[in-house]
């Protein structure tokens, strides 16, 4: 059983964490805006531009001829540029198997100052045409280069034409990484899909590959430039999509793994956050008028927010991570501090009953073992997951990926099914919901509940926002662990059990949506875990998660298979057990033997005499001289 007292003293901790999340809320900084209207960009031109790159450079595929000639191309236009600098970044990597070498081609245009302003956009493709992603991406970002032309600007403008955009964004990361003039980059804008005839939000795109966020100023400006060049709404969520993407940290696009290093960065796309597919990435039967048109108000926008950006002397953050609430910002501690707030109650209620089960603290760690038991076969799984990954069965794509171009193929399905054949041996061969054995069976049910807290705390270490998510389910496994006061059937128990990992289901399912995957979000979400997306400790916290609520499933299983045993003692049945003097020795065989040692001990009632007389003291004391003396 748990500890109920100190559970009840330690919920005041939530509404004390309420109360200071109240307090805390910020509101959000305004947004910067330009000094001057981002007329200079020509949408005629850039659609022009884009389908005479589509006409000689189609399919760019990273390492490919076509990825090559783009390269190529950029590079001259960039030299062309009044005052630019032009250097390149070359690197290797691998695509579908294959070795390839892939470049960054970067102009610089010297400002007055020394902070710097990038922009960025993409240069390949993993499938299709790329004519309304990369190829309208790269005539975009020339287009804004060439306009900046013999110009004055209070900033450096570095404008970047990357690789491998579709292999986990390796252009994006190279830059970052290896820029020699990092340190003094303020914010990036990143130029993605700019020429889909079917716009869809969210047109600004600020989520990271990690649990951070982006400047909300940033945020900011890039709404109101976008809103304001396009007329159309740039798309905002609830607060527990915020909650789910900081628990779930899965951002697409190059902008992810920049704010993920630390540079604010903001994608802005005609077409949401996922990549468009191939059918969708194609301009044939676009007139040409209407390519123009979008590109025009996407690239006025991408040029506003770069000119505001220009303009501003420097940029306010906001908090280091934040949840937008209405029209105020949440910082993420105060999120941290609320899951912790949640965890406490049961740990402490946990804690308190193996202290008072436990007769000696021996019995706990054999209890805390046999809990542990039930999570190998969970273990044993995720290691060969792991194994396959690295034997190169099961792929493990660098994210961010695109969800819809990861199909399981025959690798994926053989690993899959070995994977599903290791976890049902295991299971079977451990017989996870075998009862514990009874010198754990006392502490067996608090100790699963305290080592799913432990877990989760180990989950809050590395992501408190995850650890929102789980920690208010623990609350419905507590009547599980509470044996003694709750008579509950298994199946009500794994009910329960079910029910308290429905926050995290949630959040799943709002990844599933994100990824437009559906139930494919599991494949999705498996090879996050082998490419290391998802650490390593949340995954063993998971498992050990699992374990913990197949242990108090066990428990119940248990309590429920061996009903008590009542027996009746008193004077009649005193007289049935009492033997005459000289009597055999030999044992009475309607005597009932001893219970095995797993069996539940014996529920007695005593029976009061017939008369239900209650004895006088001094009788009660004759009885006892007579008693003593027989």
């Amino acid at each position: 059983m748990t500890d109920v007292r100190l559970w009840r003293l330690s919920l005041t901790l939530i509404p004390l964490a309420l109360m200071v999340a109240m307090f805390s809320l910020h509101e959000p900084p305004g947004p910067r805006q330009a000094g001057l209207a981002p007329d200079a960009f020509e949408g005629t031109t850039a659609s022009s531009l884009t389908r005479e790159l589509a006409a000689s450079s189609s399919n760019p595929t990273p390492g490919s001829e076509a990825d090559e000639s783009l390269a190529s191309f950029v590079l001259a236009r960039f030299q062309a540029i009044e005052g630019a600098e032009v250097s390149e970044q070359s690197f290797d990597s691998e695509f579908e198997g294959e070795d390839v070498s892939l470049r960054n081609v970067i102009a610089v245009l010297p400002g007055e100052s020394d902070g710097q302003v990038a922009v960025i956009a993409g240069r390949d493709v993993p499938q299709g045409s790329g004519e309304a992603s990369s190829i309208a991406s790269t005539a975009t970002l020339l287009e804004m280069a060439e306009s900046f032309a013999g110009s004055s600007h209070r900033k450096t403008l570095v404008f970047v034409s990357t690789d491998g955009a579709s292999i986990g964004a390796l252009g994006a990361r190279t830059f970052a990484r290896d820029y020699s003039d990092a340190a003094f980059l303020d914010s990036a804008v990143v130029i993605s899909q700019p020429a889909s005839p079917d716009s869809k939000p969210p047109l600004v795109i600020p989520w990271s590959t990690g649990p951070d966020s982006t400047s909300a100023q940033l945020v900011e400006s890039a709404v109101t430039a976008v809103e304001g060049e396009t007329g159309e709404r740039a798309g905002s969520q609830g607060a527990f999509e915020d909650i789910s993407r900081l628990a779930i940290p899965s951002g697409l696009g190059e902008q992810a793994p920049l704010v993920a290093t630390g540079l604010d960065a903001v994608r802005i796309s005609s077409s949401g956050e996922l990549p468009p597919t191939p059918a969708e990435d194609s301009l044939d039967g676009v007139p040409p008028a209407d390519t123009a048109d979008v590109m025009g108000r996407f690239g006025r926008a991408a040029l506003a927010l770069t000119l505001a950006m220009d303009a501003a002397p420097s940029l306010e953050h906001g908090p280091d991570t934040y949840l937008s609430l209405g029209a105020n910002l949440l910082p993420g501690w105060c999120l941290g501090l609320l899951a912790l707030a949640f965890l406490v109650p049961v740990a402490l209620a946990a804690a308190g009953g193996v202290g008072r089960a436990a007769s000696r603290p021996e019995r706990a760690l054999r209890s805390l073992a046999w809990v542990a038991g039930r999570a190998l076969p969970l273990l044993a799984a995720l290691l060969l997951a792991y194994l396959l990954a690295l034997v190169g069965l099961l792929p493990r794509p660098a994210f961010p990926f695109d969800p819809g171009d990861l199909p399981v193929g025959t690798s994926g399905k053989i690993s899959l099914l070995v994977l599903a054949a290791a976890l049902g041996a295991a299971l079977f061969l451990s017989r996870p919901l075998r009862p514990p054995p009874p010198s754990a069976a006392p502490v067996a049910a608090p100790a699963a509940l305290l080592a799913a807290c432990a877990a989760t705390l180990a989950i809050w270490l590395v992501n408190p926002f995850l650890a929102l998510l789980v920690a208010p389910g623990l609350y419905l496994w507590m009547p599980v662990a509470q044996g003694d006061r709750f008579d509950l059937h298994p199946a009500a128990a794994a009910a329960l059990l079910a029910a308290g990992t429905l926050p995290v289901l949630a959040g799943v399912a709002d990844l599933a949506g994100r990824f437009d995957a559906g139930p494919g979000v599991a494949w999705d979400l498996l090879e996050m875990v082998v490419d290391g997306q998802v650490p390593f400790a949340i995954a063993v916290s998971f498992c050990v998660l699992g374990g913990s609520g197949i242990a108090l499933l066990a428990t119940r299983i248990r309590a429920s298979a061996a009903p008590p045993r009542i027996t009746v003692s008193g004077p009649a049945q005193a007289r049935r057990w009492s033997k005459p003097r000289g009597s055999s020795s030999a044992p009475d065989e309607s005597r009932s033997e001893a219970p095995e040692p797993d069996e539940t001990p014996p529920i007695t009632v005593r029976r009061q005499p017939d008369d239900w007389s209650v004895p006088t003291a001094s009788e009660a004391r004759s009885e006892g001289r007579q008693t003593k003396s027989s």
